[in-house]
């Protein structure tokens, strides 16, 4: 098992020290955490889905137990913070706008056959940028609703055009990353657009330097708009700190310093994000303010089913128990899933699986069946185990 206890003198990043350090917020061990937006003002919106047809927003501030969370219809897309400070993010062909009381608007609707790509960013104008799917246009909407929308300032390539993320630089220009054509597109206050290309290389997430440059994500990659590449396996999340260094983040108990000596996590960190002095990191479901704290796990839990060979009288019964050793996402399935079942363990202990009685038909008179259990930590670890089932007479 790796573990790390981390204190309050890790690593000399340039962050302000919060009132309350530490986690600050968790989401249920069945939901799926999407993203975490800092707010340059303190705090930060946490964006999670349980199934991908709603999205729930929930505003962490130090110090304050969460608000309440806000409920959206439709899988979460781009998310950026505005012009106006609050949490703008789309999700079913609308755009949110959601304030630091969990108060939620409807800016716009996308309608037809036009839609809007899953990326949001705060222009230089006052209005929130994103493109759309037809003829890849580029949208600028404004506080009131109102979108107006522009060509593409790059010409097309052979693959088409399909926009991954927005940001907006320290000079004021906007970056755009462009998969399908694999380049950058920056965008200047004043005067023409121009193209980065990036080879073989197809750019998901942008993150802004100091000095009117971008980073990006790419495969296991992060690069940046001036050349430099650096391999980071299995790269989720980047974030740049106000002194400049880049942080990546993997899943693991550290984050990745371009150019420096890993820092340790108190988390394994999938979501990272940096505004007002503050750095925030995100498991599957925990959330940390700076790096406090905390002591990291990075193995998978550890679960086990008892027992193999049992009656079909005692199998009705639940007598088929799972025993996990921490709080995790337990979920039972049998071959060609005749049947499912799961349950969340807010601790250690036994789960003991009943079939329902439509289960035990689709089993029928088989003696043996093949089984999968699954067990996810709550910092998104998945462990299990699988193997048959044998059912006796008596």
């Amino acid at each position: 098992m790796t573990r790390r206890v981390l204190g309050a003198s890790i690593v000399a990043l340039a962050l302000a020290p919060p009132a309350h350090a530490g986690e600050v917020g968790r989401i249920p061990l069945d939901r799926i955490m999407y993203d975490v937006v800092a707010d340059p003002a303190g705090g930060a919106w946490v964006l999670h889905t349980k199934d991908f047809q709603r999205t729930e927003v929930t505003r962490l501030d130090a110090g304050r137990p969460a608000r309440s969370s806000t409920r959206l219809r439709g899988r979460p897309g781009g998310a950026a913070v505005g012009p106006d400070g609050n949490l703008w993010l789309e999700a079913s062909e609308r755009v949110h706008r959601i304030d630091r009381e969990a108060r939620r608007s409807i800016v716009t609707r996308f309608l037809g056959a036009e839609s809007i790509e899953p990326a949001l960013a705060a222009g230089p104008d006052g209005t929130m940028w994103a493109a759309t799917n037809v003829n890849h246009r580029l949208a600028r909407i404004s506080s009131a609703g109102v979108v107006s929308a522009s060509p593409f300032p790059a010409p097309p390539c052979d693959e088409g055009t399909e926009i991954t993320d927005i940001a907006r630089a320290s000079d004021g220009a906007m970056w755009i990353a462009d998969a399908d054509c694999r380049r950058l597109v920056r965008v200047p206050v004043e005067g023409a657009a121009s193209v980065v290309s990036l080879g073989e290389l197809e750019p998901a997430q942008l993150e802004p330097d100091l000095a009117g440059g971008v980073w990006f994500t790419a495969d296991d990659l992060v690069g940046h708009s001036g050349g430099a590449r650096h391999t980071v396996k299995a790269v989720r999340d980047i974030a740049v700190t106000s002194d400049g260094t880049i942080l990546a983040a993997d899943g693991s108990c550290t984050l990745k310093r371009i150019g420096g000596a890993p820092v340790p996590a108190p988390l394994p960190a999938a979501r990272i994000d940096v505004a007002g002095g503050n750095l925030y990191v995100a498991s599957a479901t925990r959330v940390f303010q700076n790096l406090d704290g905390g002591s990291c796990d990075d193995t998978p839990p550890k679960v086990t089913l008892r027992p193999r060979r049992l009656s079909l009288a005692a199998f009705k019964r639940g007598a088929l128990r799972v025993t996990v050793k921490e709080p995790a996402h337990l979920a039972f399935f049998v071959e060609e899933e005749e049947f499912f079942h799961d349950k969340i363990m807010s601790r250690a202990g036994t789960w003991r699986v009943k079939p329902s009685k439509a289960a035990l038909r689709r089993i029928g008179n088989r003696r043996s069946f093949y089984f999968v259990l699954t067990a996810t930590d709550a910092d998104g670890y998945d462990g299990g185990t699988d193997g048959y089932i044998r059912l006796t007479t008596r």
